[in-house]
């Protein structure tokens, strides 16, 4: 089993963005014989992130892609059902880009369902005492445009979205920190095979 896992760099407002760390120390920490992990931290650029997702899943060719962002008021952990094919923020990127309002991917569907079984997953980390949730609208800044293009991207290789984004809280959230984000993924990785 081949799984890519996407995390962010830093971007307005938040000065470290730990999914990147989420996303390499996974890969580099969990090895396994029955699978292969490929982390790649996008950038915070709307201009570049859909060119770098498309790139990663076609010279990847992975079973699935997991991708790991920021919800900044979340005391939980979200895992997000629906990939809108809409970019909309009045806040600009890492590189002064100001997104708008436009679609992800001119001409294509509105929105992508997950083809995970999220609430098995969830009913799995809570049982495991993680606190998390299914939520059913992923935003419209950069993680939601990076899970539509995988979403498109994996149903385009495999016939199905098989992509989920996760969405944790800030770092210093004290129910839900870095160790605990940790283990969430690592169990949502560990629950595909």
């Amino acid at each position: 089993m081949k799984v890519l896992l996407f995390g962010f760099g830093p971007f307005p407002g938040v000065e470290y963005n730990h999914t990147s760390s989420l996303a390499q120390e996974i890969e580099h920490n969990e090895p396994s014989p029955d699978r292969c992990i490929k982390s790649c931290v996008l950038p915070v650029d709307f201009t570049r992130v859909t060119a770098i997702v498309e790139r990663e899943i076609t010279d990847f060719q992975p079973d699935y892609t997991v991708i790991a962002g920021i919800r900044a008021n979340a005391e939980k952990i979200y895992f997000e059902k629906t990939a809108l094919n809409i970019v909309s923020s009045s806040i600009c990127d890492n590189f002064g880009n100001f997104a708008g309002e436009r679609y992800v991917l001119e001409n294509e569907r509105e929105a992508f369902f997950t083809a995970i079984d999220i609430a098995r997953i969830k009913d799995k980390l809570e049982h495991i005492g993680i606190n998390c949730a299914v939520s059913y609208h992923s935003g419209t800044y950069l993680c939601n445009q990076a899970y539509y293009v995988s979403c498109f991207m994996m149903d385009k290789l495999k016939g199905k979205p098989d992509s989920l984004l996760i969405h944790v809280p800030p770092v210093d959230c004290p129910e839900t920190g870095y160790d605990v984000q940790y283990r969430a993924v690592k169990a949502v990785i560990d629950f595909l095979r």
